[in-house]
């Protein structure tokens, strides 16, 4: 059974899971107003001013979900479009491995982490932003970022939507086997035939994206070279 927190203000609700996991139960959930250390992949900053977005981590417990670990940040994706699509919201891609766009913004972001202890993976920790309310972003992100609000001209309950998120994590976190996620996050995929940089044995090279892999990773095409990419950033070369 899952269970829910929320707090004011923390620096992070992801530090804070993975240094306590031991005190929780699997699919807890801790959302809070405000964090002042909020962070996605490579450490970049995630900005959002109090009570405008949603900001939740879920502490992943159950073996079986840990290892699907290449899965979850698909799965994770998919459970946020699923809401999008409900809301009204239109014309969304995923980009991969762990961000939502709208009109090629950026509007949610996911960031996995894992807590090992003696060489094993313990838990895993879901790392949420959807920016939901905001009227105006950050001036470094303005350009690139968007919010539900600013997309719809609609202002929405932070907590009624956040419990629809809350169900939509769990029902495809619950059925992540099942690899139908994959199916919608290839039709929508905002790398698809674009050029992008990717490492290659410690090198950064230019490739062509082809699609996403049964395994969850990228299928790439460089200099006449299939390559299939596991992890790692992913630039976007802007022709």
């Amino acid at each position: 059974m899952s269970k829910y927190i929320h707090i004011r203000e923390i620096d992070s609700t992801s530090t804070y899971l993975k240094c306590n996991y031991k005190d929780y139960d699997n699919f807890t959930f801790l959302s809070c107003d405000y964090q002042s250390d909020g962070h996605g992949r490579n450490n970049k900053k995630w900005f959002s001013n109090k009570k405008e977005n949603l900001l939740f981590s879920i502490l992943i417990k159950d073996e079986k979900v840990i290892n699907n670990y290449a899965s979850l940040s698909l799965v994770s994706a998919k459970a946020i479009i699923d809401i999008l699509v409900e809301i009204g919201i239109n014309n969304i891609s995923y980009k991969w491995p762990n961000d939502v766009y709208v009109n090629d913004k950026k509007i949610s972001g996911v960031l996995l982490e894992g807590v090992s202890f003696n060489g094993i993976i313990e838990a895993i920790i879901i790392g949420v932003g959807i920016n939901v309310n905001s009227s105006e972003m950050d001036i470094e992100i303005k350009d690139k970022a968007t919010s539900i609000y600013l997309e719809s001209n609609k202002l929405f309950d932070i907590e009624i939507l956040k419990n629809k998120f809350y169900k939509s994590f769990e029902s495809n976190i619950e059925n992540i086997n099942d690899k139908k996620y994959l199916s919608y996050l290839r039709n929508n995929n905002y790398l698809l035939n674009r050029k992008v940089y990717v490492l290659k044995d410690g090198k950064k090279v230019v490739a062509k994206v082809i699609d996403i892999n049964d395994d969850n990773s990228l299928k790439v095409n460089t200099e006449g070279e299939i390559l299939d990419v596991y992890s790692g950033e992913v630039t976007i070369i802007n022709d």
